[in-house]
This record gives structure tokens, sequence and C-alpha cells, in this order.
């Protein structure tokens, strides 16, 4: 699966939570959080895993970090 695919899955869970129990999603900072704000850096570490020649989602990246 592709990293951004599966993240916007995840913010669509918390934004259900949220929703259904009231409240704000917040950043580290504590400030409100933003879909954008958190896509951004997940694109550029695709980029970068791109130029070392590895796919973003396959497996052998798991074990990179």
């Amino acid at each position: 699966m592709q990293p951004q695919t599966v993240f916007e899955a995840m913010w669509k869970s918390a934004e259900y939570a949220r929703t259904r129990l009231g409240g704000t999603l917040v950043n580290e900072q504590g400030l409100p959080a933003v879909l954008e704000d958190y896509l951004h850096p997940i694109q550029e570490m695709e980029d970068r895993l791109c130029e070392f020649g590895f796919k973003a989602g396959e497996v052998v990246v798991a074990f990179l970090f």
C-alpha cells in the first residue's frame, strides 16, 4: 500500500472518532492538526526513498527504519 493512502485512512478514522466523541485533533504542539501538514513530509520521504531506488510501501523499506 501507498503510505499516503494508509495515512489518509488513519486520518479519516481519527476524524470519525473526533466527530463522534467531540473534541479536536491536535498536533505535537497542541495546535489543531491539519491533514496537509502530515501529507507533505510523507511525500518528501517517498521522494527520498525513490531517489535511492526504493518504492515506498515495499516490505524492504520497513527494515530501513
